[in-house]
């Protein structure tokens, strides 16, 4: 016997609901607060109300400090997606209704229900908790340097609209900030002189230097005739290269720190032996694809990281063919989905096999990314036969078994 609970959370409350092994589920009456004081004094309730020491908790995903707070309180979590408990509490009513009581409720007899209770949640090691804190800095970072290469880039084209379509796509480059440093708007390149511009580009290749020049030399704002307004207009400049070079140190910085972290990690050492494999792609597979033990399906890793795309549909069609669409997985993280992009786009940069699965890809008519999807499936189902096995990526062995099984991609490798 045991006590079923859930436990529908917000920033600052949860709303609980208990049951047993029969009956309907009940309100707890009280919020629960995200102390721990707090949570166990529901949990004690809830093995009270039941008559049973032993508590298991249903909580939706996205809450770690209330998911970590039922853990501590002694009762057995389990984690559900938002989506899958919405769908649950759906196909109990029609109505529609829905608030923080229903939810709890909901959740309380999903939590009852056996085939929804996957695996129980468990704390990370202290290294995939640092590897998680680093990883969420990382985007962050990248997300506000990105977004600060853009206000460059606008206040740039909002006067010199071809020197900014002459700049690099990497505004981080070490000349481009000496260049919009001293020339900042048109009025500031007035007494440019070509050496003098040379000397700014440095060891810049000589047409990158032409074509910047070029874009120089054909600009003019009139409007800018005042000295002030130019020099204002290069405070903005100066303030967003000086953010740009601070989120350049400090993205470095937590890089350097990911790298030590994962050094030692075989899955990491593993996994780089693949081509185009190295510290972030290894880093978002030990993250997303194979966080806790090594899984005994193939295509688990593929599925969490979003490569395997879901079918939609039923019934079929006179010629034997399922009636419906095949969709991109989306009920992933992110950053999961931009690594399983990214991954593939390397792989097939690399690896002859790759190189020729997204050529047939795209002599099929299909997209891209969806090509590079299809390439990370692949790449995952080896990186899970290579954890699983203890061994090295061996590429000779892979296309020797592509042709063993008459891929005709693979014939001409």
């Amino acid at each position: 016997m045991r006590a079923y609970l859930g436990a529908d959370w917000s920033s600052t409350e949860a709303a609980c609901a208990v049951a047993g092994a029969t009956g309907d589920a009940r309100l707890m009456s009280g919020r629960a607060e995200p102390t721990l004081a707090s949570v166990r004094q529901f949990v004690d309730r809830a093995r009270e109300m039941v008559g049973v020491d032993e508590v298991y908790v249903m909580i939706e995903a996205g809450a770690r400090a209330w998911i970590s707070l039922f853990h501590a309180a002694g009762a057995v979590v389990f984690v559900v997606d938002p989506k899958q408990a919405r769908r649950f509490a759906e196909s109990r009513s029609s109505s529609g209704a829905k608030d923080d009581s229903r939810d709890a409720l909901s959740l309380a007899e999903m939590c009852r229900s056996e085939p929804h209770r996957k695996k129980q949640w468990e704390p990370d090691s202290p290294e995939l908790q640092q590897v998680d804190v680093l990883c969420g800095l990382q985007e962050q970072l990248t997300t506000d340097l990105g977004r600060s290469k853009q206000r460059l880039r606008d206040i740039v084209r909002a006067h010199m609209p071809l020197v900014e379509r002459a700049l690099p796509k990497d505004l981080t480059v070490g000349w481009v900030d000496r260049f919009l440093r001293k020339v900042p708007t048109p009025w500031h390149a007035r007494k440019l002189t070509r050496p003098a511009f040379d000397r700014l580009l440095g060891r810049s290749q000589a047409v990158t230097r032409d074509r910047v020049w070029d874009a120089l030399q054909r600009t003019a704002a009139p409007w800018l005739d005042d000295k002030d307004v130019a020099n204002a207009i290069a405070t903005g400049v100066r303030v967003q290269l000086d953010q740009m070079a601070m989120l350049d140190r400090q993205l470095a910085e937590v890089e350097k720190q990911i790298d030590a972290v994962t050094a030692g990690m075989e899955r990491r050492t593993r996994a780089e032996t693949m081509g185009g494999v190295a510290m972030k792609m290894a880093t978002a597979l030990i993250r997303h694809g194979f966080r806790d033990e090594i899984p005994s399906d193939r295509d688990a890793a593929s599925v969490q990281m979003g490569a395997s795309p879901v079918f939609v549909g039923s019934g079929r069609r006179r010629d034997g063919k399922p009636k419906g669409v095949v969709r991109m997985r989306r009920a992933v993280a992110s950053s999961a989905r931009r690594a399983t992009y990214l991954l593939g786009r390397l792989v097939s940069q690399r690896l002859n096999w790759a190189r020729a699965m997204y050529a047939d890809a795209m002599s099929r008519g299909q997209k891209p990314a969806t090509a590079y999807r299809r390439i990370t499936r692949s790449v995952l189902r080896i990186q899970t036969a290579m954890a699983r096995n203890g061994e090295d990526y061996d590429d000779a062995r892979y296309v020797a078994a592509l042709k063993a099984k008459g891929v005709p991609w693979a014939a001409a490798l």
